[in-house]
């Protein structure tokens, strides 16, 4: 059954990341449940992928999408 984590804080890795950038916190959040609970992830490789999706430039590609 898959958890609701909805209500739980980003770790500061990924707190920080979304401070820096001014991404969705919500939105962080919403990708790293997908990968912890669709894909059965760890939080870790869940945030090593996230962190990598931040430094390639990825999400903010992303975000000009919108």
């Amino acid at each position: 059954m898959t958890e609701n984590r909805q209500d739980e804080k980003l770790n500061p890795t990924l707190d920080a990341l979304c401070e820096a950038t001014e991404t969705s916190k919500a939105g962080i959040k919403a990708l790293l449940n997908y990968y912890m609970d669709r894909l059965g992830w760890t939080e870790e490789n869940a945030t090593v992928c996230i962190t990598g999706l931040f430094k390639k430039g990825i999400i903010d590609q992303i975000k000009q999408i919108r």
